[in-house]
């Protein structure tokens, strides 16, 4: 995969002939129009601008059995230029019921941030604005939670 924010590649030479070719990640010889991941980023770039200045932290809660949903989705935000801690911003919650997955956000905003507005859509994740902030991380500048339900396999990721 690509670095953070970088979505072409140059694949290696004797699969196109010889030829300097640049593909979008994820795109191989058989199939060389593989642009989703350029798309879910210039939908955020262009249509929630403020997410890269805003610079909210976030941490991310799997509230499943299934183990790797968190990182996946912390992958996928950090490759997008989300601030997700590299330490201690993924978390397994046991003991927490939800009815669905949700995304939690600081009362103390007025309104809602476009961070938030941005990974309901690309998550397809309601959010929630708490009273207390944060709910379960132990960094106090965390401003954004995703808690991940059991209705993980309806998520965009």
């Amino acid at each position: 995969t690509c670095t953070k924010w970088g979505y072409l590649y140059t694949p290696n030479r004797d699969d196109f002939n010889g030829m300097s070719v640049l593909l979008a990640e994820w795109a191989t010889w058989i199939k060389t129009n593989n642009f989703e991941a350029i798309h879910v980023y210039t939908n955020i770039v262009f249509n929630y601008p403020l997410v890269y200045s805003e610079n909210l932290k976030i941490n991310i809660f799997n509230a499943t059995k299934v183990g790797w949903l968190a990182t996946t989705m912390a992958e996928t935000l950090n490759k997008n230029g989300f601030n997700i801690p590299l330490k201690n911003s993924i978390w397994n919650i046991k003991d927490e019921v939800y009815e669905k997955s949700v995304i939690l956000y600081s009362w103390t905003w007025t309104t809602k941030p476009e961070t938030v507005s941005a990974l309901e859509e690309l998550f397809l994740i309601p959010s929630e604005k708490t009273t207390s902030m944060p709910k379960y991380s132990t960094d106090l500048d965390t401003k954004i939670e995703i808690i991940i339900w059991d209705d993980y396999k309806t998520l965009n990721f």
